[in-house]
């Protein structure tokens, strides 16, 4: 059952999301972009879901103060170095909530934002992170926690990172180029995973209040290595480093992971 699982959210992820990236050669194809700013606005707040009969679903909104959003950008921001004259100096309060309903249009609202933003002298473009839906699932997006019981105990426990990556130029606010965060992972049709792993049941709880220190520690550990591998292979996609490079930084963080967690 768990392999079929994961073969479904591969070929949702495949569908959704995947053609969209393309690698850079070790040239670059960035030639106009020197100054780059980066925000991530994903924000502190997990969702907690649940899957099962409505008398039996526990869901609620877990309240954190991880700062996931700065680990990404000082990442990105280690990345570029040697490519680019890098910011991270953004006010992301500028950036509000991006909204990811059935009839939202996040990409577009990014984009008329930053046309909105004060010009800045000598900025070429911003990287904006900011949460979406990978595999075409609303609840899918953002930081989040999925809790499956199953019909006979047990059952799996998703921990995810799920974000958009966007290049955007600081002017008119126009996508210059973007890429898809996953991680290689074998089991997947495609050969990548979208940013997320099952976990052990034990990192779930009913209540916020319920989630132990421990429990806590596990989900942030987790989310932070989805994150920080992850978000290489989105920038491979948008051309701004090499493949070898996002497959260099996987390793670097290749024992971040919570022991309980596998990929996909």
């Amino acid at each position: 059952m768990r392999r079929t699982k994961r073969i479904l959210r591969g070929l949702l992820f495949l569908v959704c999301v995947l053609p969209a990236s393309s690698y850079a050669d070790d040239s670059g194809t960035h030639p106009n972009i020197h100054k780059i700013a980066v925000v991530s606005i994903i924000g502190n707040e997990v969702d907690m879901q649940t899957l099962g009969p409505a008398f039996s679903a526990k869901a609620y909104k877990l309240q954190t103060d991880w700062n996931i959003d700065e680990k990404i950008a000082a990442e990105i921001a280690r990345l570029l170095a040697g490519r680019f004259m890098v910011s991270t100096a953004v006010d992301s309060r500028a950036f509000g909530t991006i909204e990811n309903g059935i009839f939202d249009n996040p990409v577009s609202e990014v984009q008329r934002r930053i046309a909105a933003l004060p010009k800045v002298g000598g900025l070429d473009a911003y990287i904006v992170v900011f949460p979406f839906q990978l595999n075409g699932s609303a609840n899918w997006s953002g930081l989040f926690v999925r809790r499956d019981p199953g019909l006979f105990g047990g059952g799996t426990t998703i921990v995810g990172v799920y974000y958009y990556f966007g290049v955007f130029d600081a002017s008119t606010g126009k996508r210059i180029d973007y890429g898809t965060p996953k991680l290689p992972a074998a089991g997947f049709l495609s050969g990548f995973s979208p940013p997320s792993a099952t976990c052990s049941k034990t990192m779930w709880a009913d209540t916020a209040e319920g989630l132990s220190d421990e429990q806590k520690s596990g989900i942030r550990r987790e989310m932070l290595s989805l994150a920080t591998k992850s978000v290489g292979y989105a920038m491979a996609g948008a051309n701004l480093i090499t493949k070898s490079e996002a497959d260099a930084n996987a390793k670097l963080h290749a024992g971040d992971d919570d022991p309980s967690c596998q990929l996909g």
